[in-house]
């Protein structure tokens, strides 16, 4: 992590956006290293959080993802709300999904 350490955020961003280009590109396991990164880097971030949880859904691990939907909703929701709204319908929606598919399940 050399020239990380005094700017976190930044740093997480950088790696959450290479995780958005290599899941474009269907390299899932590059995409997973890079939003792990991003999430280690700044666990409370909103956009580090919501492209982990869309990585593991890439995966097909919905049940992984579901928490990382939830903090980023959390976070985009309480930290600097105005500059983070665009994050809200999103992640709702993706969080709704889980919530209907549950519904239809037989117990």
């Amino acid at each position: 992590m050399r020239g990380t350490s005094r700017f976190p955020l930044a740093a997480a961003l950088a790696h959450a956006q290479k995780a958005g280009t290599f899941l474009a590109e269907k390299n899932l396991p590059e995409a997973l290293q890079e939003a792990q990164q991003a999430v280690a880097l700044a666990p409370n971030s909103a956009h580090a959080n919501a492209v982990m949880g869309t990585v593991l859904d890439a995966f097909g691990r919905r049940a992984e993802a579901r928490p990382y939907y939830e903090s980023a909703l959390q976070q985009a929701l309480t930290i600097q709300p105005d500059f983070q709204r665009w994050l809200v319908p999103s992640l709702k929606q993706r969080l709704a999904v889980d919530d209907d598919s549950l519904q239809h399940v037989d117990p």
